[in-house]
């Protein structure tokens, strides 16, 4: 057995021993009546005068929670600790993919004050996505605004999905675990959720709790503590990123609520221009750099697939699906040009890019086209693999070549791209029209 991997685990059950043995009778008996359904779900909604018997505070300090100040809410302020430090509520976690929920009301002014939700390991290694404040002069930070903070071997990671929001203290939270996989969600009306970001687990992640964290008063005791307001929490089996087949033929006035944009330039795509399509024209940056429309992935193999009205002419001008992580990690196929001197390039055509880590693979699977404009394009996600097909009546489809996902590859979003218009301001933007877009997570057929 390796040594330290052992010694890690005395430490984590030495450390956590207590809290599973106490909680685990309980969790069981509240959930044995629920576990055979086929969606199971527990929620607070902290009506009670006391807190319900799943729930249990790690590094509790009485004074500084409450379930009266506040009626129908759970109170906690702010602790000068990170998350763990202080007044940390946690229960168990299912075993199984879950979603975790809840709504906030909170207004920090004070780096780095916090609160939200938590998936926690231990005081260096846990998710937390919560309303925070960060001074907009700090590199990744918005001020008030949501944050997804990914902390491992107490090493925080730069992507934190920083995210503004129209109201300064409400908003409802969500995280979803999928596997390794956590994505965040967030809705300023309780119905309408937009994916924010996702973080990846490292295999040796333990869960020993999720629950609700309100922390990061680091200026105290300069900066009193102010008080989070947690109206529920809720915890399921049923993961509402299994997204049920959608198809958006873009003719409506707005973008529906499953869509957000990544870096909006709102005057360089429109509903209405071309009527029945999505206009975006082509930004001078590479795939999420302007105008990245894009939706959240199921956690299944899916297919995703339009219709593309585009016709470049300049170097390395494109349009077309994109399976994106970030700016330096995606697939894109589409139509693009690229100049024939250049090796793999044949000029208008088809191309199917594998960029990792900022590294363009040369194998693009480069294939002309008898229109130089009009071609459906459709890519087929099975496991790791990413299929890429053609048709140019919408009924013949044509393979024309696969990549493979990396195995830490984190899918955050899936959509459409008009970009790499190098050559701008000498090149002038050009219209892309993209006629619909059809999402099938179902089981995959045959094409």
């Amino acid at each position: 057995m390796d040594t330290q991997l052992f010694k890690r685990f005395l430490k984590r059950t030495t450390k956590y021993a207590t809290l599973l043995l106490c909680a685990v009778v309980v969790f069981t008996l509240n959930f044995a009546g629920v576990s055979s359904m086929g969606s199971p779900t527990w929620k607070d909604p902290f009506d009670a005068p006391v807190l319900r018997p799943e729930w249990t505070w790690i590094n509790e300090n009485p004074d500084r929670w409450s379930l009266t100040e506040q009626k129908g809410s759970l109170r906690i302020y702010t602790s000068p600790y990170g998350a763990g430090g202080e007044n940390l509520l946690l229960q168990l976690a299912p075993s199984q993919d879950f979603t975790i929920e809840t709504r906030l009301l909170f207004e920090p002014t004070s780096n780095f004050q916090i609160a939200g939700l938590v998936i926690y390991e231990d005081s260096e290694n846990f998710l937390q996505l919560g309303r925070a404040y960060c001074d907009p002069g700090i590199p990744v930070c918005v001020g008030n605004g949501i944050y997804f903070d990914d902390v491992s071997n107490g090493v925080w990671f730069p992507d934190n999905f920083a995210t503004p929001t129209a109201s300064p203290s409400m908003i409802y939270l969500r995280l979803v675990r999928q596997q390794s996989i956590v994505t965040a969600y967030i809705s300023e009306n309780g119905t309408d959720w937009r994916m924010i970001g996702a973080h990846s687990m490292p295999e040796d992640f333990v869960i020993n709790g999720v629950g609700l964290t309100a922390s990061q008063n680091f200026s105290y005791p300069d900066v009193p503590p102010i008080p989070a307001d947690f109206d529920y929490f809720h915890l399921s089996w049923s993961s509402p990123s299994v997204i049920p087949n959608r198809r958006d033929p873009f003719n409506a006035p707005v973008l529906g609520p499953q869509w957000r944009l990544i870096n909006e330039n709102p005057s360089t795509w429109s509903l209405t221009e071309q009527k029945g399509s999505l206009r975006i024209y082509t930004s001078p940056y590479a795939a999420g750099g302007e105008n990245l429309v894009v939706q959240s992935a199921p956690s299944q193999d899916f297919v995703i697939e339009t219709r593309l009205l585009f016709e470049p002419t300049s170097n390395f001008q494109i349009a077309g699906l994109v399976i994106y992580q970030d700016t330096n990690n995606f697939l894109q196929l589409g139509r693009a040009y690229c100049d024939p001197g250049i090796p793999v390039c044949i000029g208008n055509g088809i191309y199917f890019d594998n960029v990792s880590d900022g590294v363009w693979f040369p194998d693009n699977f480069a294939t002309p086209t008898a229109s130089p404009s009009m071609i459906y394009l459709r890519l087929a996600r099975q496991l790791n693999t990413v299929d890429a097909y053609i048709s140019e009546d919408g009924s013949v489809w044509v393979k024309i070549g696969s990549h493979t996902l990396p195995e830490d590859f984190v899918i955050t979003g899936i959509g459409l791209t008009a970009s790499q218009n190098f050559s701008f301001p000498d090149i002038p933007a050009i219209p892309a029209d993209f006629d619909y877009f059809t999402l099938v997570s179902e089981q995959l057929k045959s094409y």
